[in-house]
């Protein structure tokens, strides 16, 4: 049996195009945010290697942009969940508060009489209060340091947990402007799909096809379904459904499912700083067996943040394509 898909614009009730766009938008800013604290980490752990020479003012710098990005976050979140409000900016108080006081410790502070001959010393460069604190600032941003609690990513994981399975709340009044259905061995799909913008190519006649997708991510998704011949094993499930916002350039996915919870964003505008895959899953297989291999993984205490950017276009093609095959046609 080969796949077959059908697209068809809807008759019912449109959904809230200002609300969905607001909230594209505003997670969007929140996933920027997001990476450049990731970003920021990455780029301490590199000075950690010897290689670099930094000061005191790199770490306070650093706490500075990781403080503004988790506030930025938290206000992105707190604007998707008003009603998380008051609990983010609490975690967030405590966070910065933690950070204010490790840095004002003595074993922060600068040895002026000898950092200086310790720099081009390489057996004594562990024992130097700028790599002493950096040790604590990027313990302090990824949770491992003892009150972890206090960890800028405890606040972010935190952030998707809420967002994600409030949105999993509203999994079935969801509705598109447009549908579609995709036949496959493995499952039959089905997918409600708004337009925001460019992602679909307007037909006076009603009539459409799959060539009048023009949502790039949404393209590739589809080549990962109708170009691998690998299929599901067997499974209880026959229809997997679907809700999808889209634009030219940006896909966000999310299973309506309740065996499931699998939510992608992904944009793609062959531009290293824009381009970006973003997933969040509760699902461990999905998680431990079936990612493409330069994917980064994150353990929250509700599910996975798992994401890939800063590579090239191709690569980035070859993932989403990946994707398709491992959400739409695999037993998860």
């Amino acid at each position: 049996m080969k796949a077959t898909q059908k697209l068809y614009k809807t008759s019912g009730k449109q959904p809230d195009l200002i609300k969905l766009r607001l909230q594209t938008v505003r997670l969007k800013k929140m996933l920027e945010n997001v990476r450049s604290i990731i970003d920021l980490f990455e780029d301490g752990k590199e000075k950690l290697s010897g290689e670099y020479i930094f000061d005191q003012h790199y770490n306070v710098s650093m706490v500075d942009k990781i403080i503004e990005r988790s506030r930025r976050a938290v206000f992105d979140a707190s604007v998707l969940m008003p009603e998380g409000n008051q609990k983010f900016y609490a975690a967030f108080d405590k966070c910065r508060r933690f950070a204010d006081e490790f840095l004002s410790a003595p074993s922060a502070i600068k040895d002026e009489n000898n950092v200086n001959q310790q720099y081009h010393d390489p057996d004594a460069f562990e024992n130097t209060a700028e790599y002493k604190t950096l040790t604590k600032v990027l313990d302090w941003i990824e949770g491992s340091a003892e009150k972890d609690v206090n960890s800028a990513m405890t606040i972010i994981t935190s952030l998707f947990d809420n967002f994600f399975s409030s949105l999993e709340k509203g999994k079935s009044p969801a509705s598109g402007t447009y549908k579609l259905e995709i036949q496959h061995p493995a499952f039959t799909n089905h997918i409600e799909l708004t337009d925001l913008g460019g992602g679909i190519r307007e037909k006076q006649n009603g009539s459409y096809a799959i060539d009048d997708l023009e949502c790039k991510p949404l393209q590739l998704i589809l080549k990962g379904i109708f170009g691998e011949e690998k299929i599901s094993s067997s499974s209880d499930e026959t229809t997997r459904n679907w809700s999808a916002i889209i634009t030219d350039s940006h896909l966000s996915l999310r299973s309506l499912d309740s065996a499931h919870s699998i939510f992608l964003e992904t944009t793609l505008m062959n531009n290293i700083n824009s381009d970006f895959t973003f997933l969040y899953s509760k699902s461990t297989s999905l998680a431990e067996n079936h990612l493409p291999q330069n994917f980064h993984i994150k353990k929250t205490p509700l599910g996975y943040m798992i994401w890939s950017y800063g590579r090239d276009w191709y690569d980035l093609e070859k993932d989403i394509i990946l994707l398709g095959n491992t959400l739409f046609t695999l037993k998860l």
